[in-house]
C-alpha cells in the first residue's frame, strides 16, 4: 500500500507540474501574440480568441497538459525575437520548440528562407536557409545531450504510425484500405500499409510545405509557417486535436477573417472527436470508424475542387501568396 500510495502521489506531482508549465506556457504565448498582433496592427482580441481562448488550448493544451503549450510558447517567443530583429536568438527558440516536437523544425527553415530577404536571390535564400538550418539542428542535438534524453525521439518518430490513430487522414486511409482488401479476400498487412501511408502522407506533407515556403517572401512568415505546420499535423502519421494549437497560433495572426472559420470548425470537431485522455469517439462507433476521416476528405476535396473551379482557386500557395503581411 505504502509503494501504491507512493506511486499515486509521484504521478499527482508529475501531472500537477506538466499542468503549471503549460499554463505558464499559456501565459507566454499571450504576451508573444500580444506583442506580434500589435507589431503588425491586427486586431489583439480576435488573435487572443482564436488562439488562447480557443477550447483546444483549454481543454487539451491547459486540462491535458500536453507539451504543444510549451511548444507553441517557443515558436511565438522566435517569432518575437525576429520581429524585433533577432534572428539567431529567434532561430534559437524555435529550435528549442523542435527539440519538444520536431515538426516546429519548420519554423527554423522558413525564418531561413525569409531572412535572406523579399528581394533575395534563388542562391542567396538557399544558403540563407542552409546556414540557419545548420543552428537549429546544433541547437536541437545540444539539447538532447545536455537534457539526458538522447536520440530517442528519431525511432519514437518512426514508430508515431504504430497508434491506431483513425483521427490522422494518412493512417485511416490505410486502415480502411487494409479492411477494404480483405473484404476482398486481398489481405495486406498492417505493418506495409501503415509504412506506405506514413511515407505517402510525409511526402505529401513535404511537397505542399515546400511549395508554400517558395512562395514566402516576407521577412516573418507568419501565414505561410503556419499552414505549413497545420499541413505537417494533419498529413503525419498520428493526429491528435491539440498537434495544431502551434499552426492556429501563428496562423490567427494574420489570416483573413473570410479563412478563421476553418480555425473554428476544426477547434470545435477536435473538442467533440477526441477527449484530453486521447480517447475518441471513432473508436467507438466499430468498424465504421476508420472510414469517417476518409470520406471527410474525399469529400472536402470535392467540394474544394468546385469552389475552386468557380472561384479561381485557393490552394496553399495561393493561400501563402495572398494572405501573409508584408513587413514594412
Amino acid at each position: 500500500m505504502k509503494l501504491d500510495h507512493r506511486f499515486t502521489s509521484t504521478r499527482g506531482e508529475a501531472a500537477g507540474q506538466s499542468r503549471r508549465t503549460a499554463i505558464a506556457s499559456i501565459a507566454v504565448s499571450v504576451w508573444c501574440l500580444i506583442r506580434l498582433s500589435r507589431h503588425y496592427g491586427g486586431d489583439t482580441a480576435t488573435v487572443l480568441v482564436l488562439a488562447v481562448c480557443n477550447p483546444l488550448t483549454i481543454f487539451h493544451a491547459i486540462s491535458g497538459a500536453h507539451n504543444e503549450a510549451l511548444m507553441m510558447a517557443l515558436l511565438l517567443l522566435g517569432m518575437v525575437l525576429a520581429v524585433e530583429g533577432y534572428l539567431v536568438p529567434g532561430v534559437v527558440a524555435c529550435a528549442l520548440a523542435a527539440s519538444i516536437k520536431i515538426p516546429a523544425f519548420a519554423a527554423v527553415v522558413f525564418l531561413g528562407w525569409a531572412a535572406a530577404g523579399p528581394m533575395a536571390s534563388l542562391a542567396r535564400r538557399v544558403w540563407s536557409t542552409i546556414w540557419v538550418s545548420a543552428v537549429g539542428l546544433m541547437v536541437v542535438a545540444v539539447t538532447s545531450v545536455v537534457s539526458g534524453l538522447g536520440f530517442g525521439w528519431i525511432s519514437a518518430i518512426q514508430g508515431a504510425g504504430g497508434s491506431r490513430s483513425l483521427l490522422a487522414p494518412a493512417r485511416a486511409f490505410g486502415i480502411a484500405a487494409r479492411d477494404l482488401s480483405g473484404w476482398l479476400g486481398v489481405p495486406l498487412w498492417d505493418a506495409d500499409v501503415k509504412q506506405v501511408t506514413t511515407l505517402l502522407g510525409l511526402g505529401l506533407a513535404a511537397a505542399l510545405s515546400a511549395a508554400v515556403l517558395v512562395r514566402t517572401k516576407d521577412r516573418v512568415p507568419f501565414v505561410s509557417l503556419g499552414l505549413a505546420l497545420l499541413l505537417v499535423s494533419l498529413l503525419g502519421p498520428a493526429l491528435y486535436p491539440w498537434y495544431v494549437l502551434p499552426a492556429f497560433a501563428i496562423m490567427s495572426l494574420t489570416l483573413r477573417e473570410s479563412r478563421m472559420w476553418l480555425i473554428i470548425v476544426l477547434s470545435v470537431v477536435g473538442c467533440l472527436v477526441i477527449l484530453p485522455s486521447g480517447a475518441g469517439v471513432l473508436h467507438r462507433i466499430g468498424g465504421a470508424g476508420p472510414w469517417v476521416i476518409p470520406v471527410l476528405v474525399v469529400a472536402g476535396g470535392i467540394i474544394w475542387y468546385r469552389r475552386s473551379r468557380l472561384g479561381g482557386g485557393t490552394g496553399p500557395g495561393a493561400a501563402a501568396s495572398t494572405g501573409v503581411v508584408e513587413v514594412g
